[in-house]
């Protein structure tokens, strides 16, 4: 696979960031997120505040390793999707021309 220029990099980030912010903004919302809200009351209620700190640490490290390899995947088959759609072209312009009936 072929590394994606980084504008191209930077476009997707930053589309990436937009559906996030409003995927997030829409499910404010939703049945889960409120339960998750209430989880984390609970939480709160139940572990000592230097428990809780620790258990939000490691959520936070969890949710960065899951985004970012979430972000690889796609970007890696973006890639290999232009790069399909590329050759597929390439091999198009070498066929010959279909006779119209």
């Amino acid at each position: 696979m072929e590394a994606l220029s980084e504008w191209l990099l930077a476009v997707f980030r930053k589309r990436m960031d937009a559906l996030d912010a409003n995927i997030a903004r829409n499910s404010r919302e939703t049945v889960k997120y409120r339960q998750t809200a209430e989880f984390r009351e609970r939480l709160c209620q139940m572990l000592s505040k230097e428990q809780f700190e620790l258990l939000a640490e490691w959520e936070a490290g969890m949710n960065e390793r899951f985004s970012t390899e979430r972000e690889t995947w796609y970007l890696s088959g973006l890639s290999d999707g232009i790069a399909l759609t590329m050759e597929m072209d390439e091999l198009s312009r070498g066929l010959p021309k279909r006779k119209k009936e």
